[in-house]
């Protein structure tokens, strides 16, 4: 007998002892049931229709949902109102008829479930979190207790309706919300009532639908799971061994440790193998050196081909750490909508420091990116670029002019003019223009800037010859710089929160192109050297996707690494920690 052919059976000669006791031997008898031994709800019963059994199924769930203290909800923590809410909103769907503890069109639809939850861990969550194990318990109990409570095998339903629930909104919205983490991670996915869906996937007996419905449609989703496998069979297998008892290896040296090296990158696909007792194996040769610079550039280090410093240190990073990692940012990818929909968009993994312009979902052009520094750091945002600035000027927010010119304003006033910048009474269109020379800067005080202060347009502008617009609260665009040459460094985290673009004249090309072809690169050129700003507006916005992945793949599916620039990667562990 299968576990739901036991709840059918148990929940039937339940009804027919209620009925066998309560009601008179007469058919087709109106007589008074009670809803609860607890309560005064009653429900009137006519003992020659079949059809009253489901109704005291139904009174009895409904009665049970609408009183089951919050506190007692299933027995279990870790349940929010919206999970509540959808499971009695399924309940009122199927009007309140079991669904796990009886047949449903799909066959045996609570052991189906089970083995769904117990395999959590394949999309980087925790089996444990949806209770599988108490769930199998309270299955057992309810099997072969002598004293079987109606009541019990309600909530028993109810349980396994939770947890079903639950893994659907941990699947589609993530475990966490992203605002829990920093205020400024305003990533929503779509809204789904999943206990629409769950009802739908139960009538037409597909529960593997159901989950492919709800997690994340995207490549590198897939392949990141397939990577957390492979990581998870290296823990199996005992992980890889540590580099010591040197600082550098580099090509030409021959010791223990190159062997150990070799060991390293061959467990993680990034070199072909060695054997331990050859004359070769503690050789570095220019082929290992080849290989290390692959595994710098996954791990987004300088590419020098030496092993020292952060290449050691990653190098030596324990399994448990990268696998950890991957499963933070499977739930990252959780959290983003479904941006492939979308015929052109931008994204920037804040991370890895790379912009990257999609058209028909084809790549058409990457670059390297400034992001802000620990002190300003670049918001985790959904946005849309809606027009062009060439020659633009810089208004200088108060908080940098209080806070980095006021120091130097203080010392020479000159410094303005030296830097092409105009001087204002206040931000009002109509304000006076000010003589530096003519102010006291002893008395102004940096939390209460009074002045404007503007960049004029040129080569010397610190947002370059163009800026891409998208007007949000926090003043968050894309823009040129004449620093140039920090895109050579491999970590760029030095702005003030803003994106800068290492190509930005191939972008505004690629986007003014699509509405006019006569915006090639000499007309681009002749507007981003204009005396003054001029804005071009985009006929259609342009979805821009700011991530935040420390783990990912590549377009050819390579698993890629970075620094946790932001610390966000503790922060979050912590927050999934106490879900």
């Amino acid at each position: 007998m299968t576990s739901n052919d036991f709840f059918r059976s148990t929940i039937t000669l339940f009804f027919l002892s209620i009925l066998f006791v309560t009601l008179s031997c007469q058919n087709n008898k109106q007589q008074i049931i009670p809803l609860s031994a607890q309560g005064p709800d009653t429900l009137q019963v006519n003992t020659g229709n079949s059809d009253d059994l489901a109704k005291l199924e139904q009174h009895y769930l409904k009665n049970l949902l609408d009183t089951l203290p919050r506190k007692d909800w299933i027995g279990s923590s870790g349940y929010s109102n919206e999970i509540r809410e959808e499971v009695k909103n399924f309940y009122k769907l199927r009007d309140y008829r079991t669904v796990w503890t009886t047949y449903a069109e799909g066959g045996d639809t609570q052991e189906d479930l089970l083995a769904l939850l117990s395999k959590a861990d394949e999309e980087g969550l925790m089996p444990s979190d949806y209770q599988v194990e108490k769930a199998k318990k309270w299955a057992k109990n309810l099997y072969e207790g002598e004293n079987k409570n109606f009541t019990d095998i309600l909530r028993h339903d109810i349980f396994l309706s939770t947890l079903a629930l639950r893994y659907l909104s941990d699947l589609h919205y993530g475990k966490i919300r992203p605002e829990k983490i920093r205020e400024d991670w305003e990533v929503i996915r779509e809204k789904m009532t999943l206990a629409t869906q769950m009802n739908k996937a139960l009538r037409e007996g597909d529960l593997d639908e159901l989950v492919e419905a709800n997690r994340p449609p995207f490549f590198a989703y897939e392949k990141m799971k397939e990577a957390l496998a492979e990581y998870e069979e290296i823990k199996e297998k005992g992980g890889w061994p540590r580099i010591t008892g040197v600082d550098l290896l580099e090509e030409g040296d021959s010791n223990q440790a190159v062997i150990r090296l070799k060991k390293r990158l061959t467990i993680t696909g990034d070199y072909p193998g060695v054997e331990d007792d050859s004359l070769e194996a503690v050789a570095f040769t220019e082929e290992l050196t080849e290989k290390v610079k692959e595994f710098q550039v996954r791990h987004g280090l300088e590419v020098d081909g030496l092993v020292g410093g952060s290449t050691l240190e990653r190098l030596n990073e324990p399994v448990d750490v990268l696998i950890s990692r991957i499963r933070l940012n499977l739930e990252r990818l959780r959290w983003q909508p479904i941006f492939s929909n979308k015929k052109d968009f931008i994204i920037v993994n804040l991370p890895e420091y790379k912009l990257r312009y999609y058209s028909d979902n084809s790549k058409e052009l990457e670059m390297n990116v400034v992001i802000g520094d620990r002190e300003h750091t670049t918001p985790v945002i959904i946005d849309s670029l809606e027009y062009v600035t060439f020659s633009p000027t810089w208004a200088v927010p108060p908080s940098i002019a209080g806070k980095e010119f006021l120091p130097i304003l203080r010392k020479n006033p000159g410094y303005l003019a030296s830097r092409n910048f105009k001087l204002y009474a206040s931000w009002d269109d109509k304000a006076e223009e000010l003589d530096p020379y003519d102010i006291d800067w002893d008395d102004v005080e940096a939390d209460n800037f009074p002045y404007f202060i503007e960049q004029q347009p040129g080569g010397g502008n610190s947002l370059g010859k163009v800026k891409f617009m998208m007007p949000n609260k926090r003043a968050i665009y894309l823009h040129d710089t004449p620093a140039d040459h920090l895109f050579s460094q491999p970590q760029r985290s030095f702005s003030h929160g803003c994106i800068r673009l290492e190509k930005p004249a191939e972008l505004a090309m690629k986007l003014l192109s699509k509405q006019d072809p006569s915006w090639d690169m000499r007309k681009i050129n002749e507007y981003m050297n204009m005396p003054e700003p001029e804005n071009v507006v985009l006929e259609s916005k342009i979805p821009v996707y700011f991530l935040y992945l420390t783990a990912f793949v590549d377009e050819s599916g390579t698993l890629n690494f970075r620094e946790d620039v932001y610390g966000m990667d503790d922060i979050q562990q912590r927050y999934l920690s106490q879900r």
